[in-house]
């Protein structure tokens, strides 16, 4: 019986726990940190940013500035509510913690996926691909 208990909870806190996934990519972060975050900053926090408002199900919004430091190169930033029924704001603080930790946590840029969100930072050396 006691065996069986713990499975029980076990499920319940599963099914009740924030999922949270995450990758690095392993081609290149070769952007200046300092840059991509002042773009996150405004994409997130500023009056019309690229990543503020309301989300559709589903939706992904997106942004690919270009390096004023870095020749032809851009970063692709992009969000999604990976919710299929509802719509939601994402809040501000959280779109910067995030996206700042796929600037910070990875190297080449990277995904990850955390309470319905997915976040994502791809480095592209050609200006023509995004």
């Amino acid at each position: 019986m006691k065996l069986s208990a713990s499975v029980a909870i076990a499920i319940i806190a599963s099914i009740n726990a924030q999922v949270a996934t995450a990758r690095c990519f392993v081609w290149g972060w070769g952007l200046d940190k300092a840059e991509a975050k002042a773009w996150v900053d405004f994409a997130c926090r500023g009056n019309g940013g690229m990543f503020t408002g309301q989300y559709s199900p589903g939706q992904t919004k997106s942004m690919c500035p270009h390096s004023k430091y870095s020749g032809n190169a851009n970063v692709k930033f992009e969000v999604e509510n990976q919710n299929k029924n509802a719509g939601f704001d994402l809040g501000d603080d959280d779109c910067v913690k995030r996206l700042y930790s796929e600037i910070d946590s990875c190297s080449w840029g990277g995904e990850s996926s955390y309470s319905g969100w997915r976040f994502r930072s791809v480095f592209i050396l050609l200006r023509g691909q995004c």
